[in-house]
């Protein structure tokens, strides 16, 4: 039994996306205002320092456990990093896109581990949003299950992120 509740994930999930749309569409406006350069090359390559497993594994075990959190702190936590992501992830991606011309290419190569990663996400904004007594067995044993279910995901993201993605980077 895991503690995912479709209703429960509707709201994290809707807010990731409604966050992400808005400051895409900001961001492009605001390129486009000021006419910033476009169709530039893709070098990934010389852009990204060092991608490390234990990094990424570790980044992404922190985010979760802040998801997480809000269940007793009143849920604050889990907005406000979801907001944050949701921020960071589409001003990366948008900037990329507008600057390079290459939408697909980007979509691919985030969603390469961009999709176990933010599934895994989700299900800690979803444990966020929940009321959970931990001194109910069932409930316990629940919230247990989908630790290790986020953790697994994780680790399987931080593995695709490291390993398979960079095979595709230009």
């Amino acid at each position: 039994m895991f503690l995912i509740k479709k209703t429960a994930i509707l709201c994290p999930l809707s807010l990731f996306i409604f966050t992400a749309i808005t400051i895409s569409i900001a961001i492009s406006l605001f390129l486009s205002s000021y006419q910033f350069p476009q169709n530039l090359p893709v070098d990934l390559k010389s852009q990204v320092i060092e991608f490390s497993f234990f990094k990424i594994l570790v980044k992404n075990i922190f985010v979760s456990l802040l998801l997480i959190s809000g269940f007793f702190l009143y849920k604050v936590s889990t907005v406000i990093v979801l907001l944050a992501n949701a921020v960071s992830i589409s001003f990366v991606l948008t900037l990329n896109i507008y600057t390079t011309g290459e939408v697909w290419y980007f979509l691919g190569l985030i969603s390469i581990h961009g999709l176990v990663e933010l599934s895994a996400l989700m299900i800690a904004a979803n444990i966020g949003f929940q009321r959970i007594n931990l001194k109910i067995r069932t409930q316990r044993l629940a919230f247990r299950n989908t630790i290790v279910l986020i953790l697994i995901l994780l680790i399987i993201s931080a593995s695709l992120e490291t390993f398979v993605t960079p095979l595709f980077w230009r």
